[in-house]
């Protein structure tokens, strides 16, 4: 009985482990948000719920877009599908308009997004 004790707390600190580390954000990333997202996207009433300050962005993986509930904020079956990704490319598939909404990201800034959500699967 104590080894399978043993074996199934074994069993939920690799699973815990793995989602932890799936919820990881790079410092980039965390840089990126901070520069030019955390501005409006913050706080208990963010713009369509979307926080994205380092400590609320696990809430938002497999999450539902408030603006177009088929699509996941952060999809980690298919990071690619990401809503996310599409508003900061600025998509035609998307609802209103892209982020963010003055400038749009500069080439290496969509990469360092692009990189992190490749490796959030």
């Amino acid at each position: 009985m104590k080894r399978l004790s043993a074996l199934v707390t074994l069993l939920i600190l690799v699973l815990a482990g793995g989602a932890w580390a799936a919820m990881e954000i790079p410092d980039g990333v965390k840089e990126l948000f901070q520069k030019r997202c955390t501005g409006c996207h913050y706080g208990n009433h963010p713009p369509k719920g979307l926080n994205l300050e380092p400590a609320k962005v696990a809430a938002i993986l497999d999450a539902p877009s408030k603006e177009v509930p088929s699509l996941k904020i952060i999809d980690t079956k298919s990071p690619e599908a990401s809503y996310l990704l599409k508003k900061v490319r600025r998509g035609k598939d998307i609802a209103g308009s892209g982020m963010p909404p003055r400038k749009a990201l500069a080439a290496a800034e969509l990469q360092i997004i692009e990189a992190w959500l490749a490796g959030v699967k």
